[in-house]
């Protein structure tokens, strides 16, 4: 909110439009209040709000996974587009993890996939599971958004695959 006020203050007398997606939130989680404070902040009189929930990137049952995870995550409508529910897995040590892992990895591209992502949270964090699976399978390390990300398998943070699309995506951790 700060940010509009700058904007306020630095270009009185102007209109708006201020456009954004609480979904797309990577290092918090967003709170849908903060749309409310716009026009108070803005000190404007007539304000419209348009709520846009048709998505047409993930499948419906990815969808469904997220919104599970973040709450409901509010009123989305999902592309007519069917897949596999995404599933977590979960193991009793690392090693049988890891184990899980190269064999879902394998039998995607078994099953014609050309693209698989593991995403970790952070980069340090790629780079210790990137460093425990190397030499298993082709994988690569992938740190920022100017890498090239060809076919194989990419452990990355998260944050370095928003906007790149994959046939698979485990998350880790």
């Amino acid at each position: 909110p700060i940010q509009l006020a700058i904007m306020k203050e630095l270009y009185e007398g102007a209109r708006f439009t201020v456009v954004g997606d609480i979904a797309q939130s990577i290092e918090r989680s967003g709170e849908l209040s903060i749309y409310d404070a716009i026009p108070d902040i803005l000190k404007k009189s007539k304000t419209v709000r348009l709520s846009l929930n048709r998505s047409y990137r993930a499948s419906f049952e990815i969808n469904e996974f997220a919104k599970n995870i973040a709450d409901g995550g509010g009123e989305c409508i999902s592309f007519p587009r069917y897949e596999e529910m995404p599933e977590v897995l979960s193991s009793i040590s690392e090693y049988s993890l890891l184990e899980m892992m190269l064999e879902r990895v394998q039998r995607y591209f078994g099953e014609g996939y050309e693209t698989a992502a593991i995403l970790c949270k952070t980069m340090k964090q790629a780079d210790i599971l990137y460093e425990r699976l190397k030499g298993r399978t082709e994988f690569k390390i992938v740190g920022g958004r100017d890498e090239q990300t060809d076919k194989g398998c990419m452990v990355m943070p998260v944050y370095a695959a928003k906007g790149l699309e994959f046939d698979a995506v485990l998350v880790y951790g």
